[in-house]
């Protein structure tokens, strides 16, 4: 998918999880306050992302997984050491201001460069640092 080509999943509607040979190439969109995993990869790795607890329907997500580092990747907060350089996730909301609940998958350490996930934490870019 696209930016200009982007599936579009509508309020109650469901899917699934994906997997490795069957999710998602780039950009999706899901409206509506259903906890949704987005089934999405990149460049063949599939790298899911859930949403879940939004309470608007009006609620519009628009989820990718990125094959390769952030754009950014020195401007860290306090508490990071680092982040990665291998890959990451874009999550957009749009209509709303609902909050929700978030959760990164891998399904395999090694491949995402992970070497001791005991220390693992998620981070947001606010738009000047991660934090």
């Amino acid at each position: 998918t696209s930016d200009i080509a982007m599936l579009e999943v509508l309020h109650n509607a469901t899917s699934t999880p994906g997997s490795a040979s069957s999710h998602v190439d780039g950009p999706m969109r899901k409206i509506g306050n259903d906890d949704f995993v987005f089934p999405t990869g990149a460049n063949g790795a599939w790298r899911r992302i859930a949403v879940s607890g939004i309470n608007d329907q009006d609620t519009e997500f628009t989820a990718r997984h990125v094959d390769g580092a952030f754009t950014n990747t020195m401007d860290l907060g306090p508490s990071l050491v680092s982040v990665s350089d291998q890959e990451h996730w874009i999550l957009e909301r749009a209509v709303t201001t609902d909050d929700a609940r978030v959760e990164l998958y891998w399904e395999d350490a090694a491949q995402s460069g992970l070497v001791d996930c005991s220390t693992l934490v998620v981070a947001a870019w606010n738009g000047s640092q991660w934090t």
